[in-house]
């Protein structure tokens, strides 16, 4: 099926915004020309609308109103300006509200063998990975000749790491080594930091990404960057999937799973969505997670109308169609024609994608078909599983090193077994050691 994904969205009935936000309206000032977003005033003779589109406030006088309609949820706001601008400005709307918090504090409200409880949390923009210092109050420091209080003593005394947050209050854990004594009252401090989102990749069911997919996540992003909503760098996004979050592709869409990527990318909140194939249309949909909690902020669906000329996904097309010429031209190809075919066969992420790098990984240009195998994730794990089991010594520890990489909780079993060889023993522990500590 080939389409083209215009970001004109027919809203579904699933889609919903989860909190009691103000909804939108839509005004019609001509035969076909309106604007759609929230009200900021209304009064007998005008109203005043902050424009989606624009992002910009307009004035209308009650004369030239030809239609209003309010209380548009934002499932209905879609239909009319689609998806991206109602994401960002719902996001925008709480990056807002995150950054008044300024420095969080608050003070110990209780001290177990396993964490400090802290009675501040999220509402006051504390995070996961955040570390706050813990001050014990001590004497006052007084004018000799009048008596007042100039100030009073408030050393540092210990810094703890928060490990899990909720609204009201957080949990954390001593770090530095110190054997602390932590009290009940102990004033806690610490700077919020400044509200971050993160944009995942948007996939289809399988956890592949496609051009539709790519399409509206950059459509997102743009919308995001437009309201002023910080947001993850590519680099810093790119070098956290490639290291691990390719390997768990398909949980980007749940929220469990979503937490723990938003953590990794130092954010506050993450977008995850995926697109469905539902007959000739494109569903797409998409939710705003909060990293601290887990919980569900913003869930929104549409479909998308599409067009016969562009295929949906690129990946699916070629892995369908043009795969195996693709690979008879990276066989014959010279080193800089080769190396972009090769990137664009391991972005098909598919099985026979894989299992070809990684017999050319041990007969050609080894780097470069290392580094595409690692990019396919999981993919390539069960490619190279194969190498490893039937390959010689030298095949058997090439595979090893790229393997090690893109190894997934599934392989422990397999990885374990690699233990007892001890040409491959360093690089199966390195593999399980990482596997473990990110599931922790």
């Amino acid at each position: 099926m080939r389409i083209a994904l215009l970001w004109l969205f027919a809203v579904m009935a699933c889609g919903s915004y989860l909190s009691a936000e103000d909804r939108f309206a839509r005004l019609l000032y001509g035969p076909s020309t309106d604007v759609v977003g929230p009200i900021r005033k209304e009064s007998a003779g005008e109203m005043t609308i902050y424009d989606l589109r624009s992002l910009q406030e307009k004035t209308f006088p009650s004369s030239k109103i030809l239609k209003l309609e309010k209380d548009l949820t934002d499932d209905q706001a879609v239909k009319y300006v689609g998806l991206p601008p109602i994401v960002a400005y719902r996001i925008s709307e709480r990056s807002v509200e995150f950054n008044k918090s300024g420095q969080a504090t608050g003070k110990i409200a209780q001290v177990t063998p396993t964490a400090v409880y802290v009675a501040m949390g999220t509402k006051q923009g504390v995070r996961v990975g955040q570390k706050l210092s813990v001050f014990r109050p001590g004497t006052e420091i007084r004018d000799p000749d009048s008596g007042k209080v100039l100030a009073r003593e408030r050393p540092k005394v210990a810094e703890i790491e928060v490990f899990e947050a909720s609204e009201a209050f957080c949990k954390g854990r001593l770090v530095g080594g110190l054997e602390i004594a932590l009290h009940t009252g102990d004033e806690v401090d610490g700077e919020v930091t400044r509200f971050m989102i993160g944009v995942l990749p948007i996939t289809d069911e399988a956890g592949v990404e496609s051009v539709g997919g790519n399409a509206l996540r950059e459509q997102i992003v743009t919308a995001l960057v437009k309201q002023d909503v910080p947001v993850v760098e590519r680099s810093q996004l790119s070098k956290v999937l490639n290291e691990e979050l390719l390997q768990n592709s398909r949980g980007w869409f749940d929220p469990a799973q979503a937490q723990v990527f938003g953590k990794q990318l130092g954010a506050n909140m993450v977008v995850v969505g995926k697109v469905t194939s539902a007959g000739s249309a494109v569903e797409a949909h998409v939710r705003l997670v909060n990293v601290g909690t887990g919980q569900i902020l913003l869930t929104v669906s549409g479909t998308l109308k599409e067009d016969v000329s562009t295929p949906l996904s690129a990946g699916k097309a070629i892995a369908t169609g043009n795969l195996k010429e693709l690979m008879d031209r990276a066989r014959s190809a010279r080193l800089s024609e080769r190396k972009a075919l090769i990137k664009e066969i391991a972005d098909t992420k598919s099985p026979m994608a894989a299992q070809f790098l990684a017999e050319e990984m041990l007969t050609k240009d080894p780097f470069t078909t290392s580094d595409a195998l690692v990019s396919m994730g999981p993919v390539a794990a069960d490619a190279l599983v194969k190498v490893i089991d039937t390959g010689d010594f030298h095949q058997r520890v090439t595979a090893m090193r790229t393997f090690s990489k893109v190894a997934t909780a599934k392989h422990i079993p397999f990885l374990k077994k690699l233990l007892s060889d001890i040409h491959l023993k360093s690089e199966a522990e390195r593999a399980i050691k990482r596997i473990q500590n990110y599931s922790n």
